[in-house]
């Protein structure tokens, strides 16, 4: 094994990356009925990592397509912070907010 495959897998294999990893997996695998297919459960559960990437997305695609921005800074977070709020205010929003939809993909869950 080379050293840049080991440095490859290592950076596959640990951290947060491989923890979305394994979450995907386990909801979008097909497999017997303890863990069902759960796309859309998922985008809901991790909507703050949707909304990052989305603005990523739109900002980039908007840009190329009019020259103009839709944001002020592409991350969502970053757009926040060129507003003028402090980084502490955009932190607990965030937690916030990945608390409700937490809290909405549960619901979702249980009402199937």
């Amino acid at each position: 094994m080379t050293n840049m495959t080991r440095k490859t897998l290592g950076t596959l294999l640990c951290g947060n990356s491989a923890q979305k990893k394994m979450a995907m997996s386990f909801l979008i695998a097909p497999t017997s009925p303890p863990l069902p297919r759960k796309e859309l459960l998922l985008m809901i559960a991790g909507g703050i990592f949707v909304a990052e990437t989305t603005s990523v997305l739109a900002q980039r695609y908007y840009f190329k397509a009019t020259g103009r921005r839709i944001f002020l800074c592409a991350p969502l977070h970053h757009h926040y912070q060129f507003l003028g709020w402090p980084e502490s205010k955009i932190v607990v929003r965030f937690w916030i907010t990945a608390a409700l939809l937490s809290i909405l993909a549960v619901a979702t869950l249980k009402l199937r």
